[in-house]
């Protein structure tokens, strides 16, 4: 038996706040596309101070020139973003007697607070490391928003055993790999897109003319790493899809299944930007299917684990 300390108590599903969740998770999806978008026409130093904008909330005329309303409107949707994150985190302190709901909505919260200050930092001190961490960071608030999403569920709550069926050893390991990978992606990609190297290996599907780089250099290495990845990431997830077949409908089932077209269509959408020299669509595309993943990869963890973190 789990020690009773560690289980998530019980809460009462509350329609309302699962909603106003979903709002929130719907709002930071768009904060993720405005902020990919930033970074892909490289407007991120338009606005040069920070908190406020050329000395002002809203400078006048901003809509006007391009950068600044690409930069601008991101800071505006980030706004948005840490005052629906305050409210649904008092909603939750107030309402719910859940500790672990609370937790994850003082966490995100947090989250949210300190990402900002990573957003600001990045133009203040104009240093490429908190572009990055600002990258990494948002997909993981993006992941906390979308836990606190499926914990305050109907189905989560009340669904009935049917839905949670037990999982063996052999699952269970294949979800916590696919999810080490796509996190490590995750922070490769950054990496690789904040130094400039998306198009260090300007052919695809082969690596110039063949399947290794013959000269290399840090952004040749960083983009053949995330090509490696996606491989992997492919691979391990046919392995954990063919795992799944024939197996009754549940909500792993449909993440894993979802999960796998994701994965073919970020490969896509990858092999798209290099072919259109770093389109803009392609691009901001692959930030977002990222998010997805990650989100898609815990949220598969989560739910085989249910049983030992139920309400």
């Amino acid at each position: 038996m789990p020690d009773s300390e560690n289980i998530i108590q019980p809460v009462t599903y509350s329609p309302w706040l699962h909603r106003y969740i979903i709002l929130v998770v719907f709002v930071t999806g768009i904060l993720i596309y405005a902020g990919g978008l930033v970074t892909t026409l490289g407007a991120g130093l338009a606005v040069p101070d920070w908190p406020l904008s050329f000395g002002s909330l809203n400078p006048s005329g901003w809509w006007r020139q391009p950068m600044v309303r690409e930069e601008h409107s991101h800071r505006l949707i980030g706004a948005t973003v840490g005052f629906l994150t305050l409210a649904m985190a008092i909603w939750i302190y107030l309402k719910e007697k859940s500790k672990h709901l609370r937790f994850l909505g003082g966490l995100a919260l947090i989250m949210v607070i300190i990402q900002g200050i990573f957003g600001g930092l990045r133009v203040i001190d104009k240093n490429i490391y908190f572009a990055m961490v600002h990258a990494c960071l948002a997909q993981v608030f993006f992941c906390t928003l979308v836990t606190l999403m499926w914990i305050s569920s109907d189905r989560w709550i009340t669904g009935d055993s049917g839905c949670f069926k037990s999982y063996t050893k052999k699952q269970r390991r294949i979800a916590v790999i696919v999810f080490s990978l796509v996190v490590l992606q995750l922070i490769i990609g950054a990496v690789m897109r904040h130094s400039g190297a998306g198009l260090a290996i300007p052919t695809f599907p082969l690596v110039f003319d063949g399947i290794f780089p013959k000269q290399w250099s840090f952004d040749v290495g960083i983009h053949y790493c995330h090509r490696v990845l996606a491989f992997l990431i492919f691979l391990h997830v046919l392995i954990q899809w063919i795992g799944f077949r024939g197996q009754p409908f549940s909500p792993v089932s449909v993440f894993i299944y979802l999960t796998g077209c994701l994965v073919v269509f970020q490969i896509f959408l990858g092999g798209t930007i290099i072919i259109t020299g770093k389109g803009i669509v392609p691009t901001n595309l692959h930030v977002l299917t990222g998010a997805f993943l990650f989100a898609l990869t815990f949220s598969t963890l989560l739910w085989q684990n249910r049983e030992f973190i139920k309400n």
